[in-house]
């Protein structure tokens, strides 16, 4: 060897993605499925027909935020999602980040924010 030490270990580091769509009438359906994992939400899968599916979030996302509200919970996502109307927007980490990270987030300002939990 030549004398310095290697660092086996991989790190990933997720890149935050934002896909928007339009959802034209509260009556459409939008082709996501969520599920909850170690208190993370995850895009589970996603319909051949998805309002989403040429975007950049992908199956085994983390979701963060739908149209400014922080996801908490991957039922009531889903509720939110359907009850919408007009364009949705969503942020999501794209690959997995590592097992002892921590995700914090801050909010910017406070008059218009509301978590989904």
């Amino acid at each position: 060897t030549n004398g310095k030490a290697t660092d086996k270990r991989k790190y990933t580091i997720p890149a935050i993605t934002t896909a928007s769509a339009m959802k034209e009438n509260i009556n459409d359906r939008v082709g996501l499925v969520f599920s909850a994992k170690s208190q993370k939400i995850i895009l589970s899968s996603m319909t051949p027909n998805s309002l989403f599916l040429n975007t950049s979030i992908s199956i085994n996302d983390e979701l963060l935020v739908i149209n400014g509200h922080r996801i908490k919970n991957a039922k009531k996502a889903a509720e939110f999602i359907r009850m919408s109307h007009g364009q949705l927007t969503i942020t999501a980490f794209h690959g997995a980040r590592p097992k002892e990270s921590e995700l914090i987030m801050m909010r910017l300002s406070g008059s218009d924010w509301r978590d989904i939990k």
